[in-house]
């Protein structure tokens, strides 16, 4: 019989063990999606009335992928536990964290008083992650960007929910990223614009929808010593699209490569045609950097076109 407790105490903890490892995330420590996804729609479920009572932060590291691109996937997973360390560290009773998949993570909210405590912590969260983190020795800034929505105003199931926090953390994103916003009706409607410009983007340099403008370059006290060239869209039917608005799509969506090949072509064709005393400076995206590419690019370009480095 002794050896049977026994037997049952080992039985035991090895099922702890295993459930542990069902419900939490390896690499982080906090639970992990299956468990997000279990705990969202227990909360959706015990709600009642029309006053909000659950709120969902969803949380996503700004420039993530840049970490992984220039230091390794090593020092991204060493990024993700120390910012999860961080949001752990900002949670007080009545919430959970969780990772949801990559580089984000979300918090539930029970028992608050809402919004004020949504956006106490997401202001928390944000202040948090302002601070560099140090991966071997170096200092590494990634800040994040944080979407809210409230049940059942926002959504009366864990999937409505989910759909509302990730368009608010998009509008963060858009908004200039390292902040938090909270879902509202109108952003559906940029949503929508955008994804309407992402479509056309993707066709827009093919359609001769891109073009250069040149913004002088003046050697004091007046003398124009260059030109600096700027791109611009002419969408035919929202007119010119600023590029504050576009670039970052371009970005996301991996069309920078051909993007600035394109525009690199074209001021060195346009500066051809001026005095060998002009120059032309043209801005290049981090997505350019990153490619491991742009160096070999810019000498097939000069080559090819015959202007002077």
């Amino acid at each position: 019989s002794r050896e049977r407790d026994g037997r049952s105490v080992a039985e035991e903890q090895e099922h702890v063990i295993l459930l542990h490892q069902a419900t939490h995330d390896v690499l982080t420590g906090l639970q992990n999606r299956r468990r997000f996804g279990e705990r969202l729609q227990q909360a959706m479920a015990a709600l009642g009335g029309s006053k909000p009572k659950a709120a969902l932060l969803q949380i996503d590291l700004d420039d993530f992928k840049a970490v992984n691109d220039t230091l390794g996937h090593g020092a991204g997973d060493t990024l993700l536990q120390l910012a999860a360390g961080r949001i752990r560290d900002a949670l007080q009773d009545g919430e959970s964290a969780y990772r949801y998949a990559g580089d984000e993570f979300a918090v539930i909210q029970l028992g608050k008083e809402q919004p004020a405590e949504a956006e106490r912590l997401a202001g928390s969260l944000v202040d948090a992650f302002k601070n560099p983190f140090v991966i071997n020795g170096i200092p590494v800034f990634v800040g994040s960007s944080i979407g809210i929505a409230f049940g059942p105003e926002h959504g009366t199931d864990g999937e409505q929910l989910m759909k509302a926090a990730d368009i608010a953390l998009y509008a963060a994103k858009t908004d200039g990223r390292g902040c938090a916003r909270t879902f509202n009706r109108s952003m559906l409607i940029l949503l929508e614009q955008r994804e309407n410009l992402r479509r056309s983007l993707r066709t827009a340099l093919k359609r001769g929808e891109l073009y250069l403008e040149y913004q002088p370059l003046i050697r004091p006290p007046s003398s124009v010593m260059g030109f600096e060239a700027l791109l611009r869209w002419r969408h035919p039917e929202f007119g010119t699209i600023p590029p504050n608005v576009f670039i970052p799509i371009a970005e996301a969506d991996g069309l920078m490569d051909e993007i600035g090949r394109w525009v690199l072509e074209e001021a060195c064709r346009q500066a051809l045609t001026w005095p060998s005393s002009l120059t032309v400076a043209v801005n290049l995206s981090p997505a350019q950097f990153l490619s491991g590419s742009l160096t070999d690019t810019v000498a097939q370009i000069i080559d090819k076109v015959g202007i002077e480095a």
